[in-house]
């Protein structure tokens, strides 16, 4: 028996995603595959609070099982909300940012400054996920900016009142 992994299933109405969830349970029984238990349902909510036509929706059920509504969850590493905006997703790679920045100086605070700069290049600026990011508080992606800078300072001895070109 395999497991069906990292499914994601669209719909523009209800009626339309139970039919593809009784599809996909079909398919599943006579390919020999099971669903995971993290299986969930999302329903996003439209920017315009006016523009919601309903706030409560009937469960929708995979193989016999009614799957469970959630606001927020983590797909492929990312933080998707039914907001649709990426605020948690950006605050998820500020804390890595830390962390991978601490590692770093943790562990090579003796290493030259080229070594340096070319650590940090490579395990503190990668942000491949930036361009997922759409809808966010200008606070949120300032907050970033700012701790940013801030672990560059503190990565090259750099003073905290210093100007430091990005």
């Amino acid at each position: 028996m395999l497991d069906a992994d990292d499914v994601v299933l669209l719909a523009p109405s209800w009626h339309g995603l139970q039919e593809l969830l009784y599809i996909i349970s079909v398919a599943a029984k006579d390919a020999d595959l099971c669903f995971n238990t993290k299986t969930v349902t999302m329903i996003f909510n439209p920017h315009n609070r006016y523009k919601r036509l309903h706030s409560v929706f009937p469960s929708f059920s995979l193989s016999g099982s009614n799957l469970l509504f959630v606001t927020q969850f983590k797909y492929l590493g990312h933080f998707i909300e039914d907001t649709l905006y990426d605020d948690s997703d950006i605050n998820r790679e500020l804390r890595c940012l830390f962390t991978r920045a601490n590692v770093l100086n943790r562990r090579f605070w003796r290493c030259s400054v080229d070594v340096k700069l070319g650590l940090f290049k490579t395990f503190c600026l990668c942000f491949y996920d930036l361009g997922l990011w759409k809808y966010h508080k200008v606070g949120t992606m300032n907050k970033l900016a700012v701790a940013y800078i801030k672990r560059i300072k503190i990565s090259f001895g750099y003073s905290k009142f210093s100007s430091v070109p990005t």
